[in-house]
């Protein structure tokens, strides 16, 4: 009998350590070292503190119990002095308690005692001969964890040599690195040392010696020299963002029926930092696959490097798909978007007799867009100037321009005979102005309308904005890269052709920036070859600020064609990318024979749909308002109009409906509003539709808001965790209740 309760004593004894066991967490990592109150002093003493020469200080000192502060009149100090008070006595009794915890860290690494020309890693360290020396540098790499912990441990002394350096990568911080020394420490004259030392005696800073970091003698004295020691905390550059882009194009971009279009998305990084898990999605096109690209095989795209992807679809009805193109670095996935619109005519078989359908002249418009300056410093005010042409054969009337992000843009000048229509030939100018404080793309819209039908034309400007960077003392200068720029704008002759016809195009490309570009070309997704004429005025073959060089070339069409150039220029081993688009209007020849019988065509309705977010950038998180601005341009009024959001819910209708009939007037403007809590960057896609003739018609409109994560340091986890007490309460009860059961059994 006694056998067994001694076995089921055994039995719950071990359950009872496994339960312990279990409270106690696992270190996956070293947390800091909890200094208390010790964490705002940067130098603390025992017995005395000794000066020599100049030194300054930030932080506070402390003395206790000795008194006696030698040469402080040479002391320049960023903080306070406590000598001899509660304030100093209480940092005393915190460094002994941050002493003894640093020397019980575990697990610990045992290493040689000379640390110089090596590179460490976080982790507890002692000396394999319970002294430390630093010869030369030391470097302590966090390998990319702000968070990381190096804890040094000796039984006897810390010494470094004279221009001896401790150098932290890997985003190490000095706040985070611990020298616990079992005696005395000595700093050698001109060497930089980093981190806080832990002293159980003495602590001697030689001539010169700089410390990013605590000098904390528990018993003894600490002597200084001409030093400066600082406890103030640097700035840490942010990673930086992974960036990417794609485009997209279909070939063919318009059928008659149906057929197969197959899209290549061109994938790019702009930014400094190399992609994985690159991948291409498209919403109507399965699967992506990737093609080339690659070129140093490493499954990363580098930045400069392209991307091709190809995928097919056989279409029937006119097609409008989102590709996007995803990518991640540091973390975090970079985002892109690219749209394009495969148009499908239908095939309509006319029964004899045939029929002559005497063709409506469509109305064209063309604005182009310059931003002066096209490059900013910190903030500033850019006047925007658009200049609207009509290239078509018939005046335009209800000429206006908006601008996603000026507002107003006002007419100036142009209207040549003041009888308020856009002839053709006519330039009208408008202009706005913006206060611009970060780099930001704008897009411009130019609407006309003539025989009942709405030109439209978009024109898009980038300025760069740089910010001003205000480094704390220390001063640190950073000498920036400057940034190439280059511009282009095109131009189509003639805009408009009946039936087909050779145009020719031109590209004027500039340099609104203030370094040479090499390298300078201008492809285009429809015109090959393209080719230089003019503008190297000192023919040095660098595109200098201020020249404008001159390309052409040609192309015969026979379909209406949209089409896009790409310039590229390079300095300072960044290229500089500029886009321009022209679209050229070609009407087919119809011969009709008579008789002529004449059918009403179903009109398509048409809608559009603006979005703006505000604010359109944000740090840590905030509530953004969505506001979607609907329009009718075109001839018939809308039923059901509707706006969804991807990130958004609900959209909610606000204003516009003038004469409350529940339709979608042309000319109307419905106003929608959404807003959503974003904690990081967001792209999202609104979706606007209604109906007409038992026709839907849809449009969408992107916008992406910036959310900056907010970093710092995380202070100690010293807290203890609630299950831990829990179970440590319940260890507690299952010794006392087997205590209570062996008692009275034997009692």
């Amino acid at each position: 009998m006694k056998n067994r309760n001694k076995k089921r004593l055994a039995s719950l004894l071990l359950t009872l350590l496994l339960l312990v066991i279990i409270a106690t967490p696992t270190m996956a990592s070293q947390t800091p070292v909890n200094l208390g109150t010790t964490s705002s002093f940067a130098v603390l003493a025992g017995s005395t503190i000794t000066n020599t020469g100049t030194t300054t200080i930030t932080g506070n000192i402390g003395l206790h119990p000795g008194t006696a502060f030698t040469g402080q009149a040479s002391v320049t100090v960023i903080g306070t002095v406590h000598l001899t008070n509660a304030v100093a006595l209480q940092a005393k009794d915190d460094l002994v308690i941050a002493y003894n915890d640093a020397a019980g860290r575990t697990p610990v690494i045992t290493i040689p005692s000379e640390l110089g020309g090596t590179t460490l890693t976080p982790g507890v360290y002692n000396s394999a001969d319970g002294t430390f020396q630093i010869t030369g540098t030391l470097t302590l790499d966090a390998q990319g964890d702000p968070e990381a912990v190096f804890v040094f441990k000796t039984a006897a002394t810390l010494i470094t040599a004279a221009g001896s350096n401790v150098n932290l990568i890997g985003r190490a911080q000095f706040c985070r690195i611990f020298w616990q020394t079992g005696s005395s420490a000595t700093l050698g004259t001109n060497s930089r040392f980093v981190g806080h030392i832990l002293a159980l005696e003495s602590i001697t800073a030689n001539t010169g010696a700089t410390v990013q970091g605590r000098l904390l003698a528990r018993n003894g004295a600490v002597t200084l020299d001409s030093n400066t020691i600082t406890i103030e905390k640097p700035i840490i550059a942010p990673l930086p963002l992974p960036l990417i882009n794609v485009t997209k194009t279909a070939s063919p971009l318009a059928l008659t029926g149906s057929g197969l279009v197959t899209f290549t998305f061109a994938v790019t990084n702009p930014g400094v930092v190399a992609l994985s898990s690159v991948r291409v999605t498209d919403d109507k096109v399965s699967p992506v696959s990737y093609v080339s690209g690659d070129v140093n095989a490493d499954s990363l795209l580098q930045p400069g490097e392209t991307w091709i992807f190809t995928g097919t679809s056989t279409l029937n009805a006119t097609t409008t798909n989102i590709a996007t193109a995803t990518g991640s670095a540091n973390n975090i996935t970079a985002t892109a978007t690219a749209v394009a619109t495969v148009i499908v005519t239908p095939i309509v078989i006319a029964p004899p007799p045939p029929v002559v359908v005497e063709p409506t002249i469509t109305p064209l418009i063309n604005v182009t867009k310059t931003a002066s300056p096209l490059a900013l410093t910190g903030s500033g005010l850019v006047t925007f100037a658009f200049a609207v042409t009509n290239p078509g054969v018939v005046a335009l009337n209800s000429v206006r321009v908006t601008d996603d992000k000026v507002s107003p843009v006002s007419y100036v000048s142009g209207d040549v005979n003041a009888d308020s229509l856009l002839q053709p030939g006519e330039t009208w100018i408008f202009t706005g102005t913006s206060t611009l404080n970060a780099t930001t793309t704008n897009i411009a819209t130019a609407t006309g309308s003539a025989n009942n039908i709405t030109a439209t034309a978009t024109a898009v400007a980038t300025v760069i904005v740089t910010p001003i960077v205000i480094a704390p003392p220390p001063p640190v200068v950073v000498e920036p890269t400057i940034t190439p720029l280059i511009n282009v704008t095109k131009t189509a002759s003639p805009l408009a052709l009946t039936g087909s016809g050779l145009v020719t195009f031109t590209f004027a490309v500039t340099n609104p920036g203030v370094v040479a570009l090499n390298s300078v070309r201008v492809t285009d997704d429809k015109v090959s070859p393209v080719s230089y004429v003019s503008g190297d005025v000192n023919a040095d073959s660098l595109l200098q600020p201020g020249e404008t060089w001159i390309f052409t070339g040609t192309s015969t069409l026979s379909a209406t064609t949209t089409n896009i150039a790409t310039a590229t220029g390079s300095a300072n081993n960044i290229t500089a990318t500029a886009t321009a688009v022209a679209t050229v209007i070609v009407t087919p020849i119809v011969i009709a024979p008579p008789p002529p019988v004449v059918v009403e065509p179903t009109i398509t309705p048409l809608i559009n749909v603006t979005k703006t977010a505000s604010p359109l950038a944000l740090t840590g998180s905030g509530l953004v308002t969505f506001t979607f601005a609907v329009t009718n341009p075109g001839v018939v009024a809308l039923n059901s109009v509707n706006v969804t959001d991807d990130k958004v819910s609900p959209v909610s209708y606000v204003s516009g409906d003038v004469n409350a009939d529940s339709l979608l007037q042309p000319g109307e403007t419905w106003i929608f509003t959404g807003t959503s809590t974003l904690s990081e960057t967001t792209t999202n896609i609104a979706t606007a539709t209604g109906s007409a003739n038992n026709i839907t018609a849809t449009a969408t409109a992107v916008a992406t808001v910036i959310v900056t994560t907010v970093t710092g340091g995380t202070l100690p986890d010293t807290a203890t965790r609630l299950y831990e007490l829990f179970l440590a309460g319940v260890a507690l009860m299952l010794v006392g209740a087997v205590g209570w059961r062996i008692r009275r059994r034997y009692a």
